[in-house]
Formats: C-alpha cells, sequence, structure tokens
C-alpha cells in the first residue's frame, strides 16, 4: 500500500489553529505590530491549507483552484486597503510622508479599488464555498460584509477628513453606523464559522 503524506492533513485542526493565531493577531495588534503581523501571516497559511484540503474532500480539485483565484484576489485587496490606509495614518497622523489633494485622492481610490476587488473574490470563493453543508450562515455574513467594507472605502478615512472640520460632522453620521454593522457582521459570521469547524465532518480525500 502505497503511504500518501497528504491524507495526514485534516482540514480541521489547520483551520482551528488559523482561527487561533488570527486571534492572537488582534490582542498583539497595541502591543507588538510585528508579532502581530508574523501571527496573521501564520493565520494566513493555516486558513488556506485547511481550506483547500477541505474543499479538495468535499468537491473535488477543480473547486481547488477556484478557491485559489478567490484567495489571491482577496490578499491583493487587503494589500491595496492596508497599504492605503497605512500611507494615511503615517501622513496625517504622524507626519512622515506627504499628504495633499493628489495624495488624498490616490490614497481613496486605491481603498476603493481594494474594496472591489475583495467584493469580487468573496462572491467568487463564495461560489465554492456554498456547496460545504453547514457554512451558508457564514458565507451569508461574509457577503454582506464585503459591501459594507466597500461602503467603508467609499468614504475616505477618518484622519484625511478630520482636517476639513466642516465635513467631519458627516464623516461621523456615515461611519459610525457603517464600522458598527461591520464588526457585528464579522463578529456574528466569526460564531456561525466557529461552530462550523467544531461540528463538521471530514470525509476521505478524493
Amino acid at each position: 500500500m502505497e503511504f500518501d503524506p497528504e491524507k495526514l492533513i485534516r482540514p480541521r485542526p489547520f483551520l482551528i489553529l488559523a482561527e487561533l493565531f488570527l486571534l492572537s493577531a488582534a490582542a498583539l495588534a497595541s502591543k507588538s505590530y510585528n508579532a502581530s503581523i508574523a501571527c496573521l501571516g501564520a493565520s494566513t497559511v493555516l486558513y488556506y491549507i485547511g481550506m483547500t484540503e477541505l474543499v479538495s474532500r468535499r468537491l473535488g480539485r477543480w473547486a481547488v483552484k477556484r478557491f485559489t483565484i478567490a484567495y489571491l484576489l482577496r490578499a491583493l485587496s487587503w494589500v491595496l486597503m492596508l497599504a492605503s490606509a497605512f500611507y494615511t495614518y503615517s501622513a496625517v497622523v504622524k507626519n512622515i510622508f506627504p499628504f495633499g489633494p493628489p495624495e488624498f485622492v490616490i490614497t481613496s481610490v486605491v481603498a476603493l479599488v481594494g474594496a472591489g476587488i475583495n467584493y469580487l473574490a468573496v462572491g467568487i470563493r463564495n461560489s465554492v464555498l456554498w456547496k460545504i453543508k453547514g457554512l451558508k450562515m457564514s458565507l451569508w455574513m461574509s457577503r454582506l460584509n464585503s459591501i459594507v467594507l466597500f461602503l467603508m472605502a467609499a468614504i475616505p478615512f477618518l484622519p484625511a477628513l478630520a482636517k476639513a472640520g466642516e465635513v467631519t460632522w458627516l464623516l461621523a453620521v456615515l461611519a459610525a453606523p457603517i464600522l458598527g454593522s461591520f464588526t457585528v457582521l464579522a463578529i456574528v459570521g466569526k460564531i456561525f464559522y466557529i461552530h462550523f469547524l467544531l461540528t463538521m465532518e471530514c470525509p476521505e480525500k478524493r
């Protein structure tokens, strides 16, 4: 009997570890930036390994390709949004970079493009994962959150608009409920996802 090392890979442990590293990244965000990024990177790798293995077992290799495309697109979207946020924060709050009208427009457009790519990526990913029983509620929350995230990106960042006192009040009116909705949807979606992880069955590899 031929030994297949891939059969030793079980999706659940990888996906649970990914969530633990993600939680660690959030907890370390205000204490150690480097440690938080390291935990986030580990979570990303573990999630990809675990979910591609799960998709392969449940749906076959064809679905892994579509999931990988969606995952890479989503990674690109977050790189764009985080880069925009980092530049805006560094320029406006830390005064490290210049931040005039051209930079304001560029960072806002980059964030909006990133959010648009994220919306597309979530749609592709959900079209694959939708076929896995038990994930639907979590996927619905993720889809709604991708819409909310796009709305958040459509509103220029708080540090930038804080300079324009005449529109700060409008920003607060628009941003507060959107940010609150994003947080609530993320938490609810995560609860459904963790319930799925704890109760799912792992079929044999196809």
